[in-house]
């Protein structure tokens, strides 16, 4: 990889680095002017202990409950063909519209799972569940087959799951919920459908009260603290995955065939339960119409602005080909996996201190920057991850090959090494467009006054009582992500058994 490097691919790489690492400059930058804090701010007051202790509480019980559901649903479908086509339906939908989803389908049922914490917390566990079945699924790439096969012999089920499967499988199980902790701590917008005050919302609304972006990072200095020491955690079950598996699927597990049969039918409702909920709140094909011209505008812009921070998420392609190369390349990259912990209302302040400190100040030069800009530092490093990934599988010998016989490292490059990593580019682009827009603390607070973000859109109509409106807009947007996921499965299992 090495003899691909060059000038140009360094060039690349810094901006990619800097775009990540946009809105940390514009914090600093910030914090070292004489610009004091608020007099009345009190990071310990019992408000914020209370708020920040509730939140830790809650985010701990959706990461552990999902995690537990996850596993679960991996063990049942490992290797079978259904598991993956719907990983890769449930994933293509983001993470807010499918907890506004099930949030529509839980009102609907009322009772404790309409009010409170008790709503919030199914609401989120529901929400984060697919990531939850990914990392379940990627814990079985680290079973020892062989082993298991011998102890199966010579010991029942039961004991087999205890001693071998269970330990080889829990770290990467403990990995994914730690991102999966990191996602809800930072997150207000399910709990806030359901009145729920977090520690995330504080950020923002310190900053929306008092314009001081010192306060709003001394505000998020807990979460930072959580996320910095989870995002490493997370990153070392990663690599021994990495290290350990060149698999293309992960071994079966000897499961019955009813707890399979019902994890199925299980999954299946998943996506079924919540569009059926959603289908019941429409009361004519012209609602769904009306819906999709009043938010075609917000869609429109919340699709471009997507579209262009993917376009941004690809440099970190070159980001990557210099990490794998370096020494130093996978303490960076945990180091770079702390950034994507940062809270999302902490990134778009940092992009507005940082438009402001290079003295674009006015929305006439950085309106139709920013939100891409900032949704790009928000997703940049998950992207890097991917193609740092993609980079370690790669087979070397044609790469060696590529090198001697090229007439340039350019012509290298774009003929043998960006073909062979075509798949894991298009993941992701398609992982930060899905993410992008489903992003609301990021690209809320650096959108245009009257450009609100299409999740934006939803909740205000959710709030107003539209009911009909919304259950239109997020069927139509869930239809079309799982039906993308659908064929992106078919696309890439070919491409795992051609390898």
């Amino acid at each position: 990889l090495a003899r691909f490097l060059s000038p140009a691919t360094l060039a690349l790489a810094l901006i990619a680095l800097f775009c990540a690492i946009l809105p940390e400059i514009g914090i600093l930058s910030t914090l070292l002017s004489p610009r004091a804090l608020p007099a009345d701010f009190s990071l310990f007051s019992p408000r914020n202990l209370t708020v920040f202790g509730n939140s830790a509480a809650h985010s701990f019980a959706v990461a552990l409950c999902s995690s537990l559901l996850g596993y679960a649903a991996a063990l049942a479908l490992a290797g079978k063909r259904f598991l993956t086509i719907w990983l890769f339906s449930a994933l293509a939908v983001p993470f807010p519209l499918m907890g506004t989803s099930w949030t529509m389908a839980l009102l609907r049922i009322g009772g404790d799972f309409s009010r409170g914490w008790t709503g919030a917390f199914f609401a989120e566990t529901l929400a984060f569940f697919p990531l939850a079945v990914a990392a379940g699924t990627a814990s079985l790439f680290l079973l020892d087959f062989p082993s298991l096969e011998t102890a199966s012999v010579f010991r029942n089920k039961f004991s087999v799951f205890c001693r071998l499967i269970l330990p080889q499988s829990s770290p990467m199980v403990f990995a994914g919920g730690l991102v999966i902790f990191i996602f809800s701590l930072s997150d207000f917008s399910i709990p806030g459908l359901f009145g729920c005050p977090v520690y995330s919302m504080e950020i923002f609304s310190v900053y929306s009260a008092t314009g001081s972006a010192p306060a709003a990072f001394f505000q998020s200095l807990p979460l930072l603290a959580i996320s910095f020491v989870a995002a490493p955690l997370a990153c070392a079950p990663f690599l021994r995955f990495l290290s350990a598996s060149q698999k293309t699927s992960p071994p079966p597990t000897a499961t019955a065939p009813a707890f399979s049969a019902f994890a199925k039918m299980a999954l299946s409702l998943y996506l079924l339960f919540p569009a059926a909920s959603l289908l019941s709140e429409i009361s004519s094909f012209q609602v769904v119409i009306h819906s999709l011209n009043l938010a075609s505008e917000d869609f429109f812009l919340s699709a471009t602005t997507s579209f262009f921070s993917s376009c941004l998420c690809l440099l970190s392609l070159f980001l990557a080909l210099h990490l794998r190369t370096s020494p130093w390349g996978w303490p960076a990259m945990a180091t770079l996996s702390a950034l994507f912990a940062i809270p999302p209302s902490l990134t778009g302040i940092g992009m507005l201190s940082a438009a402001q400190w290079m003295g674009l100040r006015h929305w006439e030069w950085t309106g139709n920057a920013l939100p891409p800009l900032a949704l790009a530092a928000r997703f940049l490093p998950a992207a890097t991850w991917i193609f740092f990934v993609a980079l370690h599988r790669t087979n070397t010998g044609e790469l060696e090959a590529a090198s001697v016989f090229q007439k340039n490292k350019f012509r290298g490059l774009a003929s043998v090494l960006l073909p062979s990593i075509k798949k894991p580019a298009i993941a992701a682009t398609l992982l930060c467009f899905t993410l992008s827009i489903g992003e609301i603390g990021a690209s809320l607070l650096v959108a245009q006054p009257g450009n609100s973000p299409l999740m934006v859109r939803i909740y205000n109509l959710l709030h107003y009582g539209a009911a009909g409106d919304v259950a239109a807009l997020l069927l139509s947007l869930q239809l079309a992500a799982c039906l993308a996921g659908f064929f992106l499965s078919f696309l890439f299992s070919s491409h795992a058994r051609s390898r």
